[in-house]
């Protein structure tokens, strides 16, 4: 027994050891690179640029592990992205991008190459894919960012349709914007932010584990459906178009409070549930 106590000492004392220059190791590397995890990723990116070759009328994008960032501007004469590549340590691309565009329509998919990247490992942040679209052209925008956040700053401009959806990211979007069709905006984690004017057809906004905020501006649609699974639903500082006698109103806060009940007889409908959070809304007059 006497001896079976020692080796299990020994063996202790060595894992001690071995901790201790393991962190005396990590202590020295990372004072040597200034304490930035990044630079320990295995993951690099190469940033690419391309410019639409004709005129556009949808833009669809979609992308694994890199935020989408959308802005308007007075001097672009066409649609211009900036879009990084995901290469690993040798240099070969880990993730293809595909690039088409055909009638009208530009497209720009990312398609991770699992097989050259298995073994690697990002500790910081990818670059955005940054749309630059010129201000005044009506252009559909389909955006898909599956882990990163979703920006887009408009100015008073007109799209067919609107659609910014992320597993796991922030949608925001600020301006004043008119939607011909449908503005649909859906995230599983993290919050939806509207600041500004938005009309819309019907407006959709579903977030599974965030909140839901408007602020800044009228919301006018004829059909409204805000809901989320955990968090607050909030549109007190901006208003919905009309009165709330203009809607035929759903409310559900199961686990929170609502400063609004249902109602029925108006034209336009007006959805609200949140199962974890409170409701509060404000209408025009």
């Amino acid at each position: 027994m006497a001896k079976k106590g020692t080796f299990t000492k020994v063996f202790l004392i060595l894992g001690a050891l071995l901790l201790v220059a393991g962190l005396a190791v990590f202590i020295a590397g990372m004072s040597a690179a200034g304490w930035d995890f990044s630079r320990l990723s295995t993951v690099r990116y190469d940033v690419r640029a391309y410019e639409a070759e004709g005129a556009v009328t949808s833009v669809h994008v979609e992308y694994s592990n890199a935020g989408i960032a959308v802005k308007y501007s007075e001097t672009a004469e066409t649609v211009h992205i900036d879009y990084p590549v995901q290469l690993n340590e040798r240099g070969e691309e880990a993730a293809a991008v595909e690039i088409s565009e055909k009638d009208g329509s530009l497209a720009i998919v990312e398609s991770v190459e699992w097989e050259k990247n298995f073994f690697q490992w990002s500790l910081g942040a990818s670059p955005a894919v940054n749309i630059v679209l010129p201000a005044g052209q009506n252009i559909a925008l389909d955006l898909y960012a599956q882990n990163g956040s979703i920006s887009l700053e408009a100015g008073g401009e007109a799209l067919p349709s609107l659609s910014l959806r992320s597993d796991n990211g922030k949608i925001s979007v600020s301006g004043e914007m008119a939607v011909g069709g449908t503005a649909s905006f859906q995230t599983d984690n993290g919050d939806i932010e509207l600041i500004g004017a938005l009309s819309a057809k019907e407006i959709t906004a579903s977030a599974g584990f965030g909140n839901i905020s408007m602020r800044g501006g009228t919301i006018d649609a004829q059909e409204i459906a805000l809901t989320s699974g955990v968090g607050n639903i909030e549109a007190t500082d901006s208003a919905f178009a009309g009165a709330q006698g203009d809607y035929t109103v759903h409310v559900s806060a199961e686990l929170g409070e609502a400063n609004v009940s249902d109602s029925s007889g108006g034209s336009r409908k007006l959805t609200l549930r949140t199962d974890m959070g409170d409701i509060r809304v404000a209408f025009e007059r």
